[in-house]
């Protein structure tokens, strides 16, 4: 089994107990914020294989959207998706994973699970999660809030003709510094900034 980190937005994620075809899916989706294992984490997620268990939400057949049952409580919050569970408790803030995939499907449980953590984590830290696109210039960031449908995927393709770079059409994080606020990329998105990059905290300058 082995163990590897991702690090974005000043945190550090330890995921630990992958098997050999978890770690390449892993190391291939998450290839640019892959970091050294050598630091403290600031989370570390436990990952259990089980390949046989009958307990795992089943796979849904045919294209439909991603199943996920998300259930907060005072001192965990529990997660459950297709082919997995999962665990996260709220202090000291960790999480365990159990799983019966090893293939696509897992990137997808994977992923998801890392939203619902990042995203805690952030909260944690006195961090906004938004539903939302963001672009910078390289030097500042622009912030676009809106319902699914509002048009966020549609300003970044404009965005994308101006050569913005893009950060991610789906969810963006802003968090107080200084006097001001700086725009937070994270590694989650849908059709544009779905390959994810290293990017500092920007100014925030457009909301």
């Amino acid at each position: 089994m082995s163990e590897l980190s991702i690090e974005f937005a000043g945190a550090r994620y330890r995921f630990a107990g992958l098997n050999p075809a978890q770690d390449g899916l892993v190391r291939a989706r998450f290839r640019a914020l892959l970091c050294r294992d050598d630091a403290k984490p600031d989370v570390r997620i436990d990952i259990h294989f089980d390949p046989n268990s009958p307990a795992f939400m089943r796979r849904p057949s045919g294209p439909v959207e991603y199943p996920l049952a998300v259930v907060p409580g005072d001192e965990s919050i529990a997660v459950a998706g297709a082919g997995f569970t999962a665990n996260i408790d709220r202090s000291p803030f960790r999480a365990q994973m159990q799983t019966c995939l090893s293939d696509d499907w897992f990137v997808a449980a994977f992923e998801n699970l890392f939203r619902i953590i990042a995203c805690h984590r952030l909260f944690n830290e006195g961090a906004l999660v938004m539903h939302s696109a963001a672009f910078t210039d390289g030097a500042r960031g622009f912030l676009f809030c809106g319902r699914s449908g509002a048009g966020k995927t549609t300003l970044c393709g404009l965005a994308d003709a101006l050569d913005l770079e893009i950060l991610s059409d789906e969810l963006n994080a802003i968090r107080p510094r200084g006097g001001s606020f700086e725009l937070l990329a994270m590694p989650f998105a849908g059709d544009f900034g779905g390959e994810p990059r290293r990017h500092p905290p920007y100014p925030l300058t457009g909301l």
